[in-house]
């Protein structure tokens, strides 16, 4: 079930959820829930998520792909830096690899915010 962009809050989720998926026949055929992009901020998804594990719903919900990130063995070998301008990513690597013996870089990824008008 899709509800992206539908300015839902965490209330009207859980409801939907205890409506839906806590019910039969429903719950038994939808498996999946879209709600991206609603007004649902950090706190609200942990009630969601704690929900869902309480009343063991069988429901995948887009959302919780963001508690991967919070895996404490993730979190323990994950480096955050910025601001980062003209990165050269070969020595970034070297870096961590040769000189601070970190170990093998598996992933580098760099991210970059939106371009917006009148701004550099």
């Amino acid at each position: 079930m899709g509800l992206k962009f539908n300015h839902l809050t965490e209330e009207g989720v859980k409801d939907l959820l205890l409506a839906v998926f806590d019910k039969e026949p429903y719950g038994s055929k939808l498996q999946e829930l879209f709600i991206f992009n609603n007004q649902i901020d950090e706190e609200d998804l942990f009630a969601l998520k704690k929900l869902c594990e309480d009343k063991k719903l069988k429901v995948s919900i887009d959302l919780f792909h963001k508690f991967r990130y919070l895996e404490s063995e993730r979190l323990e070998r994950t480096i955050y830096f910025y601001p980062v301008k003209n990165i050269d990513r070969k020595a970034v690597k070297e870096f961590f690899e040769d000189k601070m013996q970190c170990g093998v870089i598996v992933d580098f990824r760099l991210r970059t915010g939106l371009k917006l008008k009148n701004k550099t």
